[in-house]
């Protein structure tokens, strides 16, 4: 584990810390007991959970040979972000994104290139927008509907695994209605 590779990715780090961060090697920075080794240790596992569990909790929605999603992380991850969520499906590329900036990335012969661009309405509005592939989509949906069991529904147990700031980090909201339409006006 690079600790330095974490640490200057979160917010709140700066030159100062990342000076006495290199001369530590990692078993002095896992074991330090004194405040700025502590500092550091907590920086670099706040970076490391973040990518983690966004990278859960991102949910891709395909258009042709791109994957796109919503994050708006803490710290300066997005690239690392789609990066790894690249990884997992070479040959796709992969866009992460919000309304100040987005992060593309894509695996290439084992290599994830990634690049960081500005505002990205025009994939935020993909999400909205309806093409001809989206009528899978909507049958998906009236599926899950018809397989959806209100008795099981427990927004306690789905809060208390799924922290309040990663729902809203990656949109992800339990609290969906169910739609009025059935999977018979489909045929």
């Amino acid at each position: 584990m690079d600790i330095l590779y974490y640490l200057k990715m979160h917010n709140d780090c700066d030159s100062k810390i990342l000076g006495y961060a290199a001369k530590l090697n990692p078993m002095q920075i896992d074991s330090s007991t004194d405040e700025k080794g502590v500092r550091v240790r907590k920086m670099a596992r706040a970076v490391m959970c973040e990518i983690h569990q966004l990278s859960a909790f991102i949910r891709l929605q395909s258009t042709d040979n791109i994957l796109h999603g919503y994050a708006r992380p803490e710290h300066n991850i997005g690239l690392v972000l789609a990066a790894k969520l690249a990884r997992r499906i070479p040959g796709k590329l992969v866009i992460i994104g919000n309304e100040e900036e987005s992060y593309l990335a894509i695996v290439d012969k084992g290599k994830a290139r990634g690049k960081i661009s500005g505002p990205y309405p025009e994939i935020l509005s993909l999400h909205h927008a309806k093409s001809e592939k989206d009528w899978v989509s909507d049958l998906w949906e009236e599926y899950y509907w018809t397989q959806y069991i209100e008795s099981r529904k427990n927004e306690r147990l789905f809060r208390k695994w799924v922290p309040e700031k990663f729902q809203e980090k990656a949109r992800n909201w339990m609290g969906r209605k169910k739609p009025e339409c059935l999977l018979t006006n489909f045929f």
